[in-house]
Parts: C-alpha cells; sequence; structure tokens
C-alpha cells in the first residue's frame, strides 16, 4: 500500500472515530461533574506557568510554581524580566519570590520546573552577560547553583538536560526562542 493510501485511510479513520465520539449523547462522568477549581493568584500583576510538559506541583503538593509579570500583549523584549515563584496553597496562597528571569518567552515561561525526583530543587533559564543559562534553587535553604547552558528539558531521573541554542530558536522559531541575544548563525 502506498504512503499516500495509507494516509487516506489513517485521515478517515481519525475523523469517523470523531464523528463517533461526538455522536456520543450519554451524560459526562462524575470526575467531570463534581470537578472544581479556584483561582490562586491576582492581580495585577499577571502569572503563568509555561509548557504542560514540566512539573509544576511540588511532590507533596503544597506549592505551585509560576512566572509573574507586569505586562501583557507583546512579545517580551531583550530588558523584560520576569519573577520566578511559588504559590504556598497551604498559606492562603502566598507568593513566595524565588528569583527572576530575563530568558523567557509567553509559549514556554522560563523553562521552570521541579527537578524529578526532589521536592525542594527548581530550574529555570536566565541571560548572564552575554550567554544563557540554567538556575538550579533549593527553595528551602536558597542554595543557588547556575549551569553554564540553559536548558530545554530535563531526563525523568533529574541527572540529564537537553540544552539547545535559544538564540537559533529565537531566530527560526520566533515565540520560542529568548530575546538579548543575536543567532550568530542567523541567515
Amino acid at each position: 500500500m502506498c504512503g499516500i493510501t495509507r494516509r487516506l485511510i489513517f485521515v478517515w479513520l481519525a475523523a469517523v472515530s470523531c464523528q463517533c465520539a461526538l455522536a456520543d449523547d450519554s451524560p459526562p462522568s462524575a470526575a467531570h461533574t463534581n470537578s472544581s477549581w479556584r483561582q490562586i493568584t491576582h492581580g495585577p500583576k499577571h502569572h503563568w506557568f509555561g509548557y504542560y510538559d514540566k512539573f509544576q506541583f511540588d511532590a507533596t503538593g503544597r506549592y505551585v510554581l509560576s512566572n509573574q509579570v507586569d505586562f501583557e500583549h507583546r512579545s517580551p523584549g531583550a530588558n523584560d524580566v520576569i519573577q520566578v515563584g511559588m504559590v504556598d496553597l497551604a498559606e492562603n496562597d502566598r507568593w513566595i519570590e524565588l528569583g527572576e528571569a530575563r530568558a523567557w518567552n509567553w509559549q514556554q515561561g522560563c523553562m521552570l520546573q521541579w527537578l524529578p525526583g526532589s521536592n525542594r530543587r527548581v530550574i529555570w533559564n536566565d541571560r548572564e552577560g552575554d550567554h544563557f543559562v540554567s538556575r538550579i534553587l533549593d527553595v528551602r535553604t536558597r542554595a543557588l547553583r547556575t549551569i553554564e547552558q540553559p536548558i530545554y528539558s530535563v531526563s525523568p531521573d533529574g541527572k540529564f538536560a537537553v540544552a539547545p541554542d535559544f538564540r537559533r530558536i529565537a531566530d527560526v522559531r520566533p515565540g520560542y526562542g529568548y530575546a538579548g541575544l543575536e543567532d550568530p548563525h542567523a541567515d
């Protein structure tokens, strides 16, 4: 079977299964009807986390990581700094500032996340002089370590990370790289 035929069959099957799912008249499950939510951050500043594949909650579920910024509705520039922090759900949603970042975007934030296997160490990207770095902070002791590369994704055991060139990403995928440093390989 040729590639085009396989793709057409795949698309047709996907459309049929989607139609079947939409045609289901059964009531929503209890999990959907009994769900609740509450707002844990408040203005005037704006809060968001970033990408869905990062650990936003600590292992206990008490602390929620967040980015904080003073503006919306424009792309970040080289001089825009965000606050990096966490919300303490057990203490009336108290904002706890952890640091700041000069390397961020709206899509992914500064890659802020809990390090896998740790309920006290977080990592995020920043800009230091003429290069991007990552910061690892112990939220209890406030011990801060700088790694001379930014991170994109951390391995499940927390021992390794992918470290792309965010200057290049900003050039070839606007909105996903970081402002402030020129791509040395720009066309």
